[in-house]
This record gives C-alpha cells, structure tokens and sequence, in this order.
C-alpha cells in the first residue's frame, strides 16, 4: 500500500475530497483502491490543480480520456467516509469542525465537479438528499446563503446517448451579505390555535430552513431587555 507523506495538508485532502464527492468513484475487484474522476477531456484543464496536489503525495495519477485515476488505499479509506454512488454521496460529519479557510478547499473541489458560475450566480447539483443537506451545511459555515429547488428531467439525448428521466436537486449559492425584511403590505394576521414556541441559543442566533431556503436571523432577548 502507497505510504502518504507523514504531514499533509487538511485543505488538500478536503480538496480531493470534494473531487470525490462530486465526480468520484472507486475500482472493483483488484482495483479497489482505485479512484476514479469524471471528467469530460474538454473540461480537464479544471483537473490541474488535483493532479498537483497528487503528485506532491508521491502518487502517479492517470489521465485517460474522460477520466483520472489514482491510486491510494490511504485516501480510498477516507473516501469512503463520502459514500460510493452519486444517490448515496455526504460529506462526513467530522469535515464541519474545520475552520472557514479549510472548508473553502472542499467547496472549490465540489463546485469544479459538479458546480456551475454565471456572474455572481452559482449552482450546484446532486441527486443525494443528504448531500443537498450537507452543502447547504457547509455553505452557512462559509457565509452563504443558499436555498434549493427539486427538478424533474425527461428522458433525452446527450452528446448522441439517450439519458433516461432522472431527478435532481439544483442548490443557489448567494455569497453576498443581504439583509431581509418584510414591508407592512405583506403581513397580514391569521387565527391560530395550538403551540406557540419561543427559541432560545446561546448567542441569539436562530438557523431555519424553510422550502429549501436557509435563514440565519436574530432572536429578541425577551421582556426585560
């Protein structure tokens, strides 16, 4: 088995792991220390930066057409952590204890897989349910706003193959700061009857999540304050 060098850099491993996440899968049979990354030979100038990252471990990935192999059972047994197949993929939960600059690493090997950027709109994409959840985790922790529609897609022909129906979630990326707030023409009042609750945290933060919409917003201190 490949040794890794015996200090690495977290950034470069979330990297990697982001790469995974969204294109990556493992070999079979003998090759199942082998990772592989989709990636389309018009779009594999996206890749250099991971091939860097790779040869500096001592590693000797593989570019072939419409893929890069490499081959680790170190990082295959890290990867595995991420899940095996595009509906069962996450991010682990120990991923989250890193440090804004860290998590950045792990977003920018996401978004070259499976992002896309027009102007100041980004996208991502993911037919995980969990994965949704985990991104749009790990773009709160960046300071991003985000919120998420579920698409449908008939069947249709994609560079000459035909793709059967599939579905998908599309995640918006906001990283502008935006302050939100309601005019007095969109209130109205509405009987209620059943529990009202009243949340309290520790720094008066309250996160909602709302139709695939995530909401940070202040929490009052109460009566007396």
């Amino acid at each position: 088995m490949h040794k890794l060098p015996e200090k690495i850099l977290v950034s470069d491993l979330l990297y990697i792991m982001g790469w995974y996440i969204s294109e990556g899968s493992f070999g079979k049979g003998h090759d199942i220390n082998r990772v592989s990354i989709s990636q389309s030979t018009h779009r594999q100038g996206r890749l250099k930066k991971l091939i860097q990252i790779l040869k500096k471990w001592g590693l000797s990935p593989v570019l072939s057409k419409d893929v890069l192999s490499f081959g680790s059972g170190h990082i295959t047994n890290i990867l595995k952590e991420c899940g095996s197949g595009a509906g069962k993929k996450r991010i682990p939960n120990w991923v989250f204890d890193y440090d804004k600059k860290t998590l950045k690493s792990l977003y920018e090997g996401m978004m070259l897989g499976d992002g896309t950027q027009g102007g100041h709109h980004e996208s991502y994409y993911t037919i995980s349910e969990q994965l949704r959840d985990d991104f749009q985790l790990l773009c709160l922790l960046l300071g991003y706003s985000t919120s998420y529609i579920h698409r449908y897609h008939a069947r249709r022909k994609i560079e000459n193959h035909w793709v059967e129906e599939s579905y998908d979630y599309m995640i918006d990326i906001r990283k502008e700061r935006h302050t939100g707030y309601f005019r007095a023409n969109q209130a109205n009042t509405k009987h209620y009857k059943g529990v009202v609750w009243c949340v309290q945290t520790n720094n008066e933060t309250v996160i909602t999540r709302k139709d695939g919409e995530i909401v940070a917003s202040g929490n009052g201190r109460g009566e007396g304050w």
